[in-house]
């Protein structure tokens, strides 16, 4: 009974902390792309439309976000910071 209970805690909490990090990544992703398409709007609309559509499009949605999105807000996180 204990092994049991003790399984499905760890089932809630594994859940629990997927849920909470990917609740982050899109929080970070929505943040971002207003100014990914202010600062760069020539190339921009076009990066994130590919991006919507690929996630819409491939089971693994979310991940491929958090692979695309993620190293591109950096990028420009480091160049505003750069420019100031």
């Amino acid at each position: 009974m204990f092994d049991m209970l003790n399984h499905n805690l760890e089932v809630v909490a594994n859940k629990f902390f997927y849920d909470w990090f990917m609740q982050i990544v899109y929080i970070l992703c929505v943040l971002y792309i207003p100014i990914f398409l202010a600062r760069r709007k020539e190339d921009g609309f076009f990066g994130i439309t590919v991006i919507y559509f690929v996630a819409t499009i491939v089971p693994f949605a979310q991940l491929l976000l958090l692979l695309i999105a993620l190293p591109i807000s950096l990028g420009s996180i480091l160049s505003l910071i750069k420019d100031s």
